[in-house]
């Protein structure tokens, strides 16, 4: 009876560690199946943004860096991307990593040859990152990077962007997986046309241009 006790007992400490192990990974990319998944856990080293778990830490412009939100990208033109890394304790690691790939080809992969928007080794050493006022035990840094939008999107398109932190534990992160730390956030990209103004200014210089060609032929 006491055996039988003993294995029941050894049981259900293995499922509660089985649990908690499973339940220690504090984020997970947002992106749906058939993408990927990609998981982090002790996310105290290094994260995307002012909070873990939270998809905080991209942005991006769309009016040649002026202001940076989250807004829907316009098709043709560049946005630039900004990823805010922090580095919230010090290790013993000499680098960490950033990495983000949007799938531009809208396949449902993170292509890490072709569609990769960065990939950031970030020296932890020196006067690398700016330290902000709010958090004076934690570094923070930020990155941007600037990306043509497919002139061949229209504003049904939708795809996703995927951005990952990491120490140097792991030589190179991937785009897909589980990281012993770090963060992952994911990002749905939504695309427009070119703002209607701007139309409406071309469809207007070019009335002016067709009245001046009339006007010169009747003169003539």
């Amino acid at each position: 009876m006491k055996n039988k006790l003993y294995t029941g007992l050894a049981l259900s400490a293995l499922l509660l560690c089985a649990h908690s192990i499973a339940m220690a990974d504090i984020d997970h990319g947002d992106a749906p199946t058939p993408y990927e998944a990609a998981s982090n856990e002790k996310g105290i080293w290094q994260r995307l943004g002012n909070v873990n778990g939270n998809d905080d830490g991209v942005t991006w412009s769309v009016d040649g860096r002026q202001t940076y939100g989250n807004d829907a990208l316009i098709i043709g033109q560049t946005v630039t991307f900004k990823f805010n890394f922090w580095q919230g304790n010090n290790g013993i690691h000499t680098y960490d990593q950033l990495l983000a790939v949007v799938d531009a080809n809208l396949d449902f992969t993170f292509d890490m040859a072709t569609e990769k928007l960065i990939y950031k080794k970030i020296d932890t050493i020196g006067d690398r990152y700016q330290t902000p006022n709010d958090l004076s035990d934690a570094r923070y840094l930020e990155l941007l990077v600037d990306w043509l939008v497919p002139d061949t999107y229209t504003a049904d398109t939708t795809t996703w962007l995927r951005a990952r932190v990491h120490c140097n534990h792991v030589s190179l992160i991937g785009a897909t997986g589980y990281l012993s730390q770090g963060e992952t956030e994911d990002y749905q990209l939504t695309f427009r046309p070119v703002p209607e103004p701007a139309t409406m200014m071309l469809f207007g210089t070019g009335l002016l241009g067709l009245a001046s060609i009339v006007r010169r032929r009747h003169n003539s």
